[in-house]
């Protein structure tokens, strides 16, 4: 049905042509794919892999994430079982989805940022990071902030513009000295 597959024609800047293999079997999936429905992590080539997929255990690793829940969506967006590629376009996905509360957006464009910078894609990394920092400080949450400042700082050094880094640590320093946080010093 069309609900579980979709075609690779994305109008949007979600990253689809990184999922690269089916979750069952390998093959190629950059043009044609199923999404598991449940917990919309694996990817399939077709509905035999999916189902091959299920009776030899998916099944028992397979949860759905309650929508709106922070914690659980990053967790999702973090899966180990994923290839990083396959985990950003997860969390592209998800941040689509209508009606998330800003904290839940929040991690996941953290979770964003930081596979972009692993995978070398600054530019998305900075976009991703800098909207963590922004929904950190609207929700007063300075936790996030130190670590999205933190995150911003590397990531600033990553692209050589270590004036913009120093600028970024130096303000995680200000926020550590402030909470009495020396581990974060």
């Amino acid at each position: 049905d069309a609900a579980g597959s979709r075609s690779h024609s994305c109008n949007m800047a979600l990253p689809c042509v990184d999922i690269q293999h089916c979750s069952q079997c390998g093959v190629d999936t950059t043009m044609t794919f199923r999404w598991c429905k449940r917990c919309k992590l694996a990817v399939y080539c077709g509905r035999q892999c999916q189902k091959i997929a299920w009776g030899e255990g998916h099944k028992n690793l397979c949860q759905p994430s309650p929508p709106g829940d922070a914690r659980a969506l990053g967790a999702a967006c973090d899966d180990s079982r994923l290839p990083p590629l396959q985990r950003v376009c997860v969390v592209e996905r998800m941040l689509t989805t209508t009606g998330l509360p800003t904290r839940a957006c929040c991690v996941l464009h953290g979770v964003a940022g930081t596979l972009y910078r692993g995978l070398g894609q600054y530019n998305r990394a900075l976009k991703h990071l800098t909207e963590t920092l922004r929904l950190s400080t609207l929700l007063g949450d300075v936790a996030g902030q130190a670590t999205a400042l933190g995150n911003l700082g590397s990531l600033y050094q990553s692209l050589g513009q270590y004036d913009k880094a120093i600028e970024m640590h130096d303000k995680l320093l200000a926020i550590c000295e402030e909470t009495g946080d020396v581990a974060g010093q």
